[in-house]
């Protein structure tokens, strides 16, 4: 594999999870900040007020998950192959 860069690194999984962690405590924060909203009468302009539901940002978490879990899997690959050669 000379020459070529390997996506399959600790370093793109670290930012993976950075983006899924953070994406989380959006989706976390969101659905509190919507209920507080709702429980006072307040307006504090959360994400699902622009018409996205909760199912579809549950859907977006998920996809993320499945890229970070792909990727987890295919460093454990890319180790593998560099001990056989």
């Amino acid at each position: 594999m000379l020459g070529k860069k390997s996506f399959f690194e600790a370093s793109t999984l670290g930012y993976i999870r950075g983006i899924l962690w953070g994406y989380g405590v959006i989706i976390v924060w969101d659905s509190f900040a919507s209920v507080i909203a709702d429980r006072f009468g307040l307006d504090l302009g959360t994400i699902n007020s622009g018409g996205s539901s909760d199912g579809t940002t549950l859907l977006m978490w998920f996809a993320i998950y499945a890229i970070y879990i792909i990727f987890k899997y295919g460093i454990q690959l890319q180790d593998d192959s560099n001990k056989i050669v």
